[in-house]
């Protein structure tokens, strides 16, 4: 019999097949691959006894390896002298020691005074809290004079002060004196001063309206908000810390490990990564004439681009001040609202317009007092040649002393804020 090729589509990936071959070896085929319904298709049996140890020995070679790599790390931060870096989760002992020094001050009247770096206290003596106090000092009595209590972080602007609201209050300050640095105000973010891991210390009872509040600027989300609190509630914050504290430890190590590198390989290829950024640091924070460290025109508006503006009450870190405020008072405690120097002389030398700035202040003033505070608006008080750095930091000796000028205002500020409330 003439053998013929037969082109079944079902065939096509074999090739072509004698006709007498193909019904026996089609059926062989088609019975194993195309299900009849008699037969349906077989299925391999796992039993589930084995599917248990595999998902076991997986998760058990996961943990073993995760222990390894995080003792290893642990072991690289040892021999490497890695610094303990400063955690946002470090301000929470602090404020505990701050509340409890507050609360055993026999003084008369006690001053709380909230804010960052513009009332550190590093400086006994010269700081500018160091001044407010003197000129409370002076125009008070032995018998009526008021302790004055600084808590200071950096960079801590109103999404992650408000966090802190309900320790805050614990300590029951006679008044609160609570810096606003037109500096966080923006447009910039805040990237690593969010300090997100504080809305954990948001109280039950005010999620409700922190759910409200528009906190993505800092990182804060709701879910984010709910997990920190639960880590909280159940007490485990110092271990949150730790682990965070031992991860950012680790990710230092990158440096000494490059250098080493470098070292080994004759390569110099972090240190020009090193130089460069160095480069562009200086680049963005100096301005060139000028004898100490000042803004150049980009890094003004990246810091100070919403208040040249004209900021309005709608945004969103004068609506999250606004609630501090307005929480502060719920709780009997009246606040004084200051706002630090920023340098406008040098604004104007790199020709940006600071009108907008005076509506930016009326708008503060608003909600500030819209929401039962009073303000003490010092923002043209000093000349380029009180503020010691780009940042707006104060000079602290020789003339003229910003630290003492500013700290005189607002000691004078504060007396009178005394006054009113029938404190003295």
């Amino acid at each position: 019999m003439a053998l013929e090729d037969v082109r079944n589509p079902f065939f096509d990936v074999i090739g072509p097949f004698p006709i007498g071959c193909q019904p026996m070896l089609g059926r062989r085929l088609m019975s194993e691959v195309v299900p009849s319904p008699e037969r349906g298709l077989a299925k391999p049996e796992v039993r589930p006894v084995s599917r248990v140890l595999r998902v076991a020995s997986f998760i058990a070679a996961f943990a073993v390896t995760s222990l390894a790599v995080w003792q290893a790390g642990a072991y690289a931060v040892q021999v490497a002298k890695i610094p303990r870096p400063s955690m946002t989760l470090d301000l929470v002992p602090r404020l505990r020691l701050w509340s409890f020094a507050m609360q055993r001050d026999r003084a008369p009247h006690k001053v709380a005074m909230m804010g960052d770096s513009m009332i550190f206290t590093e400086w006994p003596g010269t700081s500018m809290p160091s001044w407010v106090q003197r000129e409370l000092d002076s125009r008070q009595d032995a018998a009526h004079r008021s302790g004055v209590h600084v808590l200071s972080w950096a960079a801590w602007g109103p999404a992650p002060e408000y966090c802190m609201v309900d320790d805050i209050a614990k300590a029951k300050p006679d008044l609160l004196v609570l810096e606003v640095n037109l500096r966080l105000l923006g447009p910039a973010p805040l990237g690593i001063v969010s300090y997100t891991e504080l809305s954990g210390h948001i109280a039950n009872s005010r999620i409700p309206e922190a759910a409200m509040l528009p906190l993505s600027h800092a990182g804060i989300t709701m879910s984010r908000l709910l997990f920190y609190r639960l880590i909280v509630l159940t007490k485990h914050e110092r271990h949150f810390s730790d682990i965070l504290q031992r991860q950012a430890m680790l990710f230092n190590v990158r440096g000494p490990l490059e250098e080493w590198l470098d070292e080994k390989t004759k390569s110099r290829q972090f240190a020009a990564r090193k130089w460069a950024w160095g480069l562009a640091l200086s680049g963005r924070l100096l301005e060139e004439g000028t004898t100490r460290s000042r803004d150049n025109k980009q890094h003004a508006l990246d810091a100070l681009g919403d208040v040249i503006g004209g900021i309005g009450e709608g945004h969103p870190r004068l609506v999250v001040l606004g609630a501090m405020i307005r929480d502060f008072e719920k709780q009997g405690i009246p606040v004084l609202v200051w706002v630090s120097p920023i340098n406008v002389e040098h604004l104007k030398k790199l020709g940006l317009p600071t009108d907008g700035i005076g509506r930016s202040m009326q708008t503060i003033r608003k909600v500030v007092e819209g929401n039962g505070a009073r303000l003490v608006d010092l923002h043209r008080l000093l000349p380029d040649d009180a503020f010691v750095d780009s940042g707006d930091h104060y000079t602290r000796e020789g003339y003229p002393n910003g630290a003492e000028v500013v700290g005189r205002a607002l000691g004078e500020a504060v007396a009178l804020e005394e006054e009113r409330l029938a404190l003295q």
